[in-house]
Formats: structure tokens, C-alpha cells, sequence
């Protein structure tokens, strides 16, 4: 039969040359590949995010560590809001970040189990399919009747069914892992993206409603009045002080008398001066806790914007990993769809070797395999890099 796969010409890449490419540059090429979601240019963008992997990751890590201790000098204010309660959000961060590397410990186990299945039939079809091939174009033997033929024809046919149906099985359960996967990365993105909205929300509208600058002149207008009323009184003091010594030195009854009475007008004078200075002096301590509260808001804003770069860093490279997961998925639905057409049994053979032949199923196959085996080996949670401090 001319018309076997054998003699087809127009197949996007040889497998061999796939995996010599892979040795060479010590990573995978999929830029001449026309097949599977990992295939050109945009497949080899993909392709060489997965090599950076652990770089990814260890950045993720570290943009929510550093985000984290942000939060924990915001939340150190305790600031309150107009209804009372208290601007808190370090801890839910916290959680977040726990979700992240439980996230990465999951995907990276995912990616384990794929790649011994991907890895097992990206060999296993083509051996069969090699098989299959011979029969169909070399279908009889000098001693083989017709009818002979067709049962050995068949007796592979079901043995390539045989793995299909098991393909099928690894299949769903990989884009089930991956569409859930997948999910829980968009819900953690999406968390993170209302928490750093509302603390943004939360941290102007306490510069907007509460005007430090207004409450701190009026605090400065009150010390200067307060120091008005304690030097009058300091000054009426020292007079009252004076003519009493002035009275006990001229002596006599009248002196005396007139000595007596700026004394006795000394005493409920000094009283008012001495609540007076208590008063400046909680003036002031207050001023300088206003002045305290202003310059922590003005931090607080500028770390609110630190906090937005970091969560924009987070975004960018969740939003990495989300494609990674898929592109895994959508392989694994155009797996499922060419397996199952095999099994279509109006499909003649010479059709089946077709679409289970190297330049499509096989070459998918090993390109995933491969994926896989270099997400799992990246990624590694435990070995992650501390911040700097």
C-alpha cells in the first residue's frame, strides 16, 4: 500500500532530530514543530519558561516574602477604620503564600506522574505502530491467506486499542489534575489581587479622611497659645515674687501685711503655672505622636506601592505558570481526541497508522514527556533562596 505513512514526506520534524537539537543546546527546541501546543516560536517561548523554572519560582517566593514583611509594619500601626475595626492583612498574606508553595509541591507532583506515562508511551505507541505499519505494507506472506493476514492485522489493532484505552485513562487524569491545577493558580492570583486593592483602598482612605497636616497645625496652634497663657503666668509669678520681697524688706506692719498678701497670691498663681506646663507637655507628647502618625502613613503609603510592584511581579509569573499548566492541558485534550478517533471502528487501519505515526501522536508524546520531566526537576520549593534583609 503506497499510501502508508511510511512513504508521507511533509511530516514537520524528524524525532530524532528533535531530541539531537534537545542535546545540543541543552534544552528542548520545538521551534519547527507544527503539532501540540508546544509547537514554533510561542511553544519554544513556553518551552524556555519551563527552563527557568526554578528562577520563576524562587521570585514568586520572594516577592511574596518581601510583600509579606511590608504588610507586618502596616499592620503594626493598628490602624482603625471608620467602623472600628483594625487594618490587619500580614496574616491572610501569610496564608496565601503557604497556598503558593503548596500549589508548586502539587504542580511539581503532577508533573512527576505525567512524565512516566508520557515518557512510557511516547515509546510504547510507536513500537506497536511500527508493527502495525509492516502489516500494512507488507500485508502477506508467501504462505498467509487473505483471511490469515486480516486476523494478524486485527490481533495488533486490538493490542494498539489495548494501550489507546489505557492512554485515555492517563490522559483524563492528567488535564483533570491540570484543569484543577490551573484553578486554584487563577483563585490564588485573583486573592492576591483583591487583597492588595483593598489594603490599597484601606491606607488612602486613611490619608484622605484623616487630615494629619490640619490636625497637626491646629496641635501647634494650641502649644503656642498654651505657652502664651504659661508665660503670662510666669510672668505675674515673678511680679507677685518681687513685691513680696520688696514688702518683708521695708518691714514693719504694713510691709509685713503687703508680704503676707503676695504670698498667699503666689500660691493658686504657681498651681495654674504647673498645670499649664502639664498641659504644654501633653501638647506637645500629642504633637509629636501626630507628627509620628504622619510620617508612618507616608511610609505606609509608599510601602502599599512597594507592595503593588511585588504583587505585579507575583501576577506576571503566576500567570507564566498558568500557561505552562495550559499548554499540558491542552496537549492532553488533542491526546484524548486523536486516541479516541483510533478506536472509531469505520476508521481503516491505514488510518489509524496514520494518526498514531511519529509526526503526530509519538512526537506530542515526547515533547510532553520531556516538559514534564523539566518542570519536576526545576522546581523545588525546599531549596528556595531567602531575602535579603
Amino acid at each position: 500500500m503506497d499510501s502508508s505513512p511510511r512513504s508521507e514526506t511533509t511530516h514537520p520534524i524528524e524525532l530524532s532530530s528533535l531530541k539531537n537539537d534537545a542535546v545540543n543546546n541543552g534544552k528542548l527546541d520545538v521551534t519547527k514543530v507544527v503539532v501540540g501546543a508546544f509547537q514554533g516560536t510561542a511553544g519554544q517561548k513556553i518551552v524556555d519558561e519551563i527552563s527557568d523554572l526554578a528562577n520563576t519560582t524562587n521570585k514568586l517566593d520572594t516577592s511574596f516574602e518581601r510583600a509579606y514583611r511590608l504588610l507586618l509594619k502596616i499592620d503594626s500601626h493598628k490602624y482603625a477604620r471608620e467602623d472600628g475595626s483594625i487594618v490587619e492583612y500580614a496574616s491572610t498574606w501569610r496564608q496565601y503564600h503557604e497556598t503558593f508553595r503548596q500549589l508548586i509541591t502539587e504542580s511539581k507532583n503532577i508533573a512527576s506522574t505525567g512524565k512516566c506515562y508520557a515518557e512510557r508511551y511516547a515509546h510504547e505507541v510507536p513500537e506497536k505502530l511500527e508493527k502495525l505499519c509492516k502489516i500494512i505494507e507488507d500485508p502477506r506472506t508467501e504462505m498467509e491467506s487473505f483471511e490469515e493476514t486480516r486476523k494478524r492485522a486485527n490481533k495488533t489493532m486490538q493490542l494498539i486499542e489495548a494501550s489507546i484505552n489505557v492512554l485515555l485513562k492517563d490522559m483524563a487524569d492528567t488535564e483533570k489534575r491540570a484543569t484543577e491545577l490551573g484553578a486554584k493558580f487563577s483563585e490564588l492570583l485573583n486573592a492576591v489581587k483583591i487583597l492588595s486593592e483593598e489594603l490599597e483602598r484601606d491606607v488612602d482612605c486613611l490619608t484622605t479622611t484623616v487630615d494629619i497636616d490640619v490636625t497637626i497645625k491646629t496641635a501647634e496652634e494650641h502649644i503656642r497659645s498654651v505657652q502664651i497663657k504659661l508665660d503670662k503666668l510666669k510672668a505675674q509669678v515673678s511680679t507677685l515674687f518681687g513685691v513680696a520681697a520688696v514688702s518683708f524688706t521695708i518691714g514693719g506692719g504694713i510691709g509685713w501685711v503687703a508680704g503676707a498678701r503676695c504670698v498667699s497670691g503666689m500660691l493658686p498663681a504657681a498651681r495654674v503655672v504647673q498645670a499649664s506646663k502639664n498641659e504644654l507637655r501633653t501638647a506637645k507628647e500629642n504633637l509629636e505622636v501626630l507628627g509620628r502618625k504622619r510620617d508612618a502613613l507616608a511610609q505606609s503609603k509608599t510601602d502599599v506601592n512597594a507592595i503593588q510592584q511585588e504583587v505585579h511581579t507575583i501576577a506576571t509569573q503566576l500567570g507564566m505558570i498558568m500557561r505552562i499548566w495550559s499548554s499540558i492541558q491542552s496537549d492532553a485534550v488533542q491526546l484524548k481526541g486523536w486516541l479516541k478517533g483510533c478506536l472509531n471502528p469505520d476508521v481503516p487501519v491505514e488510518d489509524v497508522a496514520r494518526d498514531l505515526s511519529e509526526m503526530k501522536i509519538g512526537l506530542v508524546y515526547d515533547i510532553l514527556c520531556q516538559v514534564l520531566q523539566t518542570y519536576a526537576t526545576e522546581v523545588n520549593v525546599s531549596t528556595l533562596k531567602p531575602v535579603n534583609t
